[in-house]
């Protein structure tokens, strides 16, 4: 049922609604009202509002405005003619095929051409310890969606680290990070449109490159487990909890009077098929992170942890990610910052 979803499937839930909304271009008072009407009520809209933060990208500006008049009970600010145009061409690029959104984009984009050309000639490689591969055929890929365990384990990290350099290369080029003063390629829809084509280019299988529980573990991934068990230890009683990666997952296990499995942790991101930039993609798994922590620390002890009121808080920068406990805006328990370029996050 709705009403029993945990909070931070609330909060997924209602970014895809709000998603939706705006993307499939819904009257600003129906949308209104089915935003209010979501489980959790404010607390959900507050803390959609809160992964946001203060992107005005597509669809989030609009999902913001949306989301803040939800929850205060007004009416949002109408689009302008200007966001009504870059609006309906975000949405045509979400609609058309693959192939056909990169060529309209790239129409007027001679860099993304060239980084066309340099994939699908094979000059351009996006790893040097890695061989190209081959564009996979139809065959191929529903071999791959059909068997995606076994031998494929080297490929997919192969793929997650040629991928990685193509998103870093097309950043600079279209989407949030680019610099870009034209709304439609400074937005997260012309990055992902491109992105989806471009790997496809160069041979990257993204089923197999994307998370998900079943997939080997890499370096990535293993130096951010690593870094999170290390945190753990550093603030845990080791009385009361084992903290210890094992595979593609962080284990923290009870020990003394209620020893027992706790909790299980990955890797993969929240709101995962959302358009959300980088810095909010990471402060909501860092936070989500967190959370899921701290209430098995308070189901444990039986107490509030590390204090009454305290709340997981995450602040992303260039160069950190920084994870604390707040009462308010008190800082009551802190961990050591993560270094985002030791994680290449």
């Amino acid at each position: 049922m709705a009403g029993t979803w945990p909070f931070g499937s609330r909060v997924v839930r209602t970014m895809t609604l709000a998603h939706d909304l705006v993307t499939e271009a819904v009257d600003d008072d129906d949308a209104l009202r089915m935003l209010r009407q979501v489980p959790g009520g404010t607390a959900t809209l507050r803390r959609c509002l809160r992964v946001i933060g203060s992107s005005d990208d597509y669809p989030l500006g609009r999902m913001r405005a949306l989301l803040s008049a939800a929850t205060t009970g007004s009416a949002p600010p109408p689009l302008t003619e200007t966001e009504r145009r870059v609006h309906a061409e975000l949405r045509l690029l979400q609609r058309l095929a693959p192939d056909d959104a990169f060529a309209r984009l790239a129409a007027s984009a001679p860099a993304l051409r060239d980084l066309h050309a340099g994939l699908a000639e094979g000059t351009l490689q996006l790893d040097d310890a890695v061989p190209a591969t081959p564009r996979p055929s139809d065959q191929q890929r529903a071999d791959r969606a059909a068997h995606p365990g076994g031998a494929a384990g080297g490929a997919r990290t192969a793929d997650r680290r040629r991928l990685r350099r193509l998103h870093a290369l097309l950043s600079a080029i279209v989407g949030p990070d680019s610099g870009s003063t034209d709304p439609v390629f400074a937005s997260s829809t012309a990055h992902s449109v491109a992105m989806v084509h471009l790997a496809d280019v160069a041979g990257i299988d993204m089923h197999a490159a994307a998370l998900g529980p079943n997939r080997p573990v890499d370096d990535h991934d293993a130096r951010l487990l690593d870094a999170w068990a290390r945190r753990w230890r550093e603030v845990l009683p080791a009385e009361a909890f084992l903290v210890e990666v094992e595979g593609a997952a962080l284990h923290l296990d009870r020990r003394g009077p209620t020893a027992g499995p706790g909790l299980v942790l990955g890797v993969g991101p929240g709101c995962v098929s959302l358009p959300i930039p980088t810095r909010y993609r990471l402060e909501t798994q860092f936070f989500n992170h967190a959370r899921a922590v701290q209430e098995l620390v308070c189901r444990t002890s039986g107490e509030p942890w590390p204090a009454p009121g305290a709340s997981p808080a995450v602040r992303v920068t260039r160069e950190q990610i920084i994870v604390s406990f707040k009462v308010r805006s008190k800082t009551v328990l802190a961990l050591r910052p993560f270094s985002r370029p030791e994680l290449d996050r």
